[in-house]
């Protein structure tokens, strides 16, 4: 078995366990995965730490470039939300892909 069929394994075997969901993009029809955070986090919890430490990077990135606010609860827990140019870029976007799911 080669690198790539491992992975598409690997891919079902998440989608079943329910760790994974898999879904047509809607724009372009391509299969894209929603991560199902706390599931990932029982079944392969190596691969959670990784993810949840890209959404982390992405998030930065966002607040770097000023589209995105971050906030903490009473709890510490980390909120984010749009800033209005954050807001303006998301709105362009869907105004853009007029088939875009949101």
């Amino acid at each position: 078995m080669n690198e790539d069929d491992q992975i598409e394994t690997l891919i079902d075997d998440l989608v079943e366990m329910g760790a994974l969901i898999r879904q047509p993009d809607p724009v372009n029809g391509e299969t894209v995965y929603n991560v199902v955070s706390d599931r990932m986090q029982e079944v392969m919890p190596s691969f959670h730490e990784i993810f949840m430490q890209e959404v982390e990077q992405t998030m930065l990135d966002l607040y770097e470039q000023g589209l995105v606010k971050i906030e903490y609860d009473e709890n510490l827990k980390v909120l984010y939300s749009l800033t209005e140019e954050g807001e303006r870029v998301v709105d362009e976007m869907i105004m853009s892909n007029p088939d875009l799911d949101v």
